[in-house]
């Protein structure tokens, strides 16, 4: 919904919202400021018979009120989810933190992820087989699930469904 130069008023948002059926938004802007605009209005517009998709671009705009996203039927897609609750998580941190005497960064999960991924994957197959062949896995922040990409070989399709619940990043 775009009105002329301005953003959209409550009331443009409330003529889309079906009252029979489940309204879905599409949430494909980065504006931070439409964003929060956005999510705002909808906010207030107190309809729980909708759901807002978008990326976790989203998570990254200090602006959002987490009230907003714990409170609505927002998911989001991402590439990367850490769960810090996890077991295997705990483990690595806390093995990687007696090893370097600094918490795992980003790229720290990253690379055990690729690194454990196809290591594995060259040892059971006495090399590296295939990519046609190659099983779809879960690691610590990221998974892997690689297809043909037509021209470039493998590529990586693996995505998470995330959501807020009680103002803490879930997977959906």
């Amino acid at each position: 919904i775009w009105v002329g130069e301005k953003f959209p008023s409550i009331m443009d948002y409330r003529m889309n919202i079906s009252e029979t059926k489940k309204t879905v938004w599409v949430l494909n802007n980065e504006d931070p400021v439409f964003i929060n605009d956005f999510l705002t209005k909808i906010y207030k517009s107190s309809d729980s018979n909708m759901v807002i998709l978008s990326t976790s671009k989203v998570f990254d705009i200090k602006t959002i009120e987490n009230r907003y996203l714990s409170e609505m039927n927002f998911i989001a897609t991402s590439k990367e989810y850490l769960n810090y609750k996890d077991e295997e998580t705990i483990l690595f941190i806390d093995k990687y933190k007696k090893a370097t005497h600094t918490f795992p960064s980003e790229y720290a999960f990253k690379g055990y992820d690729i690194c454990l991924y196809f290591t594995l994957l060259s040892l059971i197959n006495q090399g590296l087989p295939l990519y046609a062949q190659w099983p779809a896995y879960q690691g610590l922040i990221q998974g892997h699930d690689y297809h043909k990409e037509v021209g470039n070989g493998p590529r990586n399709h693996h995505s998470y469904l995330l959501r807020v619940e009680e103002y803490e990043l879930k997977l959906n």
